[in-house]
């Protein structure tokens, strides 16, 4: 059985869901690297991997954007939450808020 990760990431990664035009980015941390999958309001996508992402600009129409500094937490429930928790992405220690 594949891990239930790649399930999750796909629901909640999909720039399809977005209004075209949305400029948006997706990201994975690798230590303190990042890998970044962005798309520009011109609907121009790319993938960068950096060590630091404090500007992107648009190798098709010149727009340039500073990626926010704030990540969105989307609560998992249901069957999302427990494919969550069968998976080998999960994190080793809970977060107490």
């Amino acid at each position: 059985m594949s891990d239930p990760w790649y399930r999750l990431c796909a629901k909640f990664t999909n720039f399809g869901e977005l209004p075209e035009g949305t400029p948006c980015g997706w990201i994975q941390w690798k230590g303190t690297d990042v890998c970044m999958d962005v798309r520009c309001k011109c609907g121009e996508t790319t993938h960068l991997d950096a060590d630091f992402a404090y500007l992107i600009q648009c190798g098709a129409c010149g727009r340039m954007y500073w990626p926010n500094s704030h990540v969105s937490l989307l609560e998992l429930e249901g069957e999302d939450r427990k494919d969550a928790e069968e998976s080998s992405y999960k994190t080793t220690e809970v977060m107490e808020m």
